[in-house]
């Protein structure tokens, strides 16, 4: 049975699942520990821990840090890391709490920072061997093609953007004040630079002839198409006594097939004059 107590913890029967009452204003520091050795491996920080540690799980595979790597070699052993909850701290506490238990911890820990903010690593160090071991590197053409095919004819829906702008946001509520500054301040880095002409012709030979990525590419019929779809407004065909004849995707449509000068249409359009080809045209609401 859950029991909740005054400082509102829940007690599971097994010690290492110890959560924490669900409340808006409070979040939990966890361990991950070894159970080869019950040695605390990893501190982190999450609102719901159970669902943080199956994503270290899924993540992994990847073996992209220090952690990953270690929780992937306890899975080909087919062993689990141990979830512990250490505190259940309020919101505003949680970056002070967490680089608090790291130096407590520090001495065992796969942590690449010192606890607090959102940058995946601070250590100048670490960073400078990254850059390193990626200077130079260059992706395979197989793989350039599974990522162009994979992305190839995908839209994104309105509610899938409405949904990445929650997420977002309710990621960005939870950033520290100095976390906020910086990410303001990459916005502003470039605001009123400008290339210098040496630069520009740098650039410009970097991206002419063969060395501009899209030399030698054609369009194909599905990309004109969607461009076509995104840039061109619908376009509404009336007679000179404003009786409506005919709803057009693009004024470059109406033009074509009705044999009347584009430009026309677009004056009639923006009111520069009243008809067109002897119609009428008004953009569709």
């Amino acid at each position: 049975m859950l029991q909740r107590t005054e400082r509102h913890i829940i007690t599971n029967s097994k010690p290492h699942e110890q959560l924490c009452f669900n409340a808006a204003s409070l979040t939990y520091i966890y361990a991950l520990i070894s159970p080869i050795n019950n040695k605390i491996r990893y501190i982190g920080k999450a609102d719901n821990p159970k669902v943080r540690y199956n994503k270290h799980l899924s993540e992994c595979i990847k073996r992209r840090t220090y952690k990953e790597c270690w929780i992937y070699g306890l899975l080909e052993m087919g062993i689990k890391p141990i979830l512990k909850i250490i505190e259940c701290i309020p919101m505003e506490k949680w970056e002070e709490r967490e680089t608090y238990w790291i130096k407590y911890y520090k001495t065992t820990l796969t942590n690449i920072q010192d606890g607090g903010g959102f940058s995946p690593m601070k250590n100048i160090e670490t960073i400078e061997k990254m850059r390193k071991s990626l200077t130079g590197k260059i992706m395979p053409n197989e793989v350039k093609m599974k990522i162009s095919n994979s992305l190839k004819g995908r839209i994104i829906t309105k509610e899938h953007k409405n949904k990445m702008s929650q997420s977002w946001q309710s990621r960005k509520n939870n950033y520290s004040k100095n976390d906020l500054e910086r990410l303001e301040n990459f916005k502003k880095v470039n605001i009123g630079r400008k290339h210098s002409e040496k630069t520009k012709k740098i650039k410009s030979k970097q991206n002419s002839g063969s060395g501009n990525p899209n030399y030698g590419k054609k369009c194909t019929d599905y990309c004109k198409q969607r461009t076509i779809e995104i840039n061109s407004k619908k376009v509404k065909q009336y007679d000179k006594k404003e009786n409506f004849i005919h709803l057009w995707d693009s004024s470059i449509e109406a033009s074509c097939t009705l044999n009347i000068n584009k430009g026309s249409i677009c004056n009639c359009l923006n009111n520069r004059t009243n008809t067109a080809g002897g119609f009428i045209w008004k953009f569709a609401a």
